[in-house]
């Protein structure tokens, strides 16, 4: 039993490892290298779509004493598909995020018109701002215990996963 339980252990540790790779990988390609990652905010989060329209957690953030001149934090959400080995995560399109709430307080989504992930040339701008504005967020924790919670579209048999994570960062 015990060694049942190592390797559990073992595969959610691969797992996490994995699905972070894969988030910071898409946020640099996302931002064309013009962002530095420079810590988590807490662990990577998975959620099932058709879980329902609700997520909550909750976290505890520590402050580091010296915080970087010009950085944030900024949280992402990314519509996630488990291809056989692959895991393909984006940070643009139609997405199901309607609203992040932190802690009581509303978070607002990052308007980011120029990005790597282009309007096709029939497409407005603007429509395509509106549409990929709900990816990413600013994020304000508090010292302490966080709670937070995300709205979204119902989609019972959807098989899209979310994956969430939040990260002090910087821009180049």
């Amino acid at each position: 039993m015990t060694s049942f339980l190592v390797q559990q252990l073992q595969v959610l540790i691969l797992l996490d490892f994995r699905l972070t790779r894969v988030a910071e990988e898409t946020i640099r390609e996302y931002f064309e290298a013009r962002l530095s990652l420079m810590e988590p905010i807490f662990d990577i989060a998975c959620h099932l779509l058709c879980e329902g329209p609700d997520y909550s957690s909750e976290f505890t953030y520590k402050a580091p004493q010296n915080v970087p001149e010009g950085s944030g934090i900024l949280l992402f959400i990314f519509h996630a598909n488990f291809l056989g080995n692959d895991v393909i995560a984006r940070l643009c399109g139609p997405c199901s995020v309607q609203a992040v709430v932190l802690n009581d307080k509303f978070q607002l989504p990052v308007f980011l018109p120029n990005r790597a992930c282009h309007p096709a040339p029939t497409e407005q701008l603007t429509q395509r701002i509106l549409q990929d504005s709900h990816f990413i967020y600013s994020f304000s924790p508090i010292q302490g215990l966080n709670k937070l919670f995300i709205r979204l579209a119902e989609a019972p048999t959807a098989k899209v996963k979310l994956l969430i994570a939040a990260y002090r960062v910087q821009l180049q």
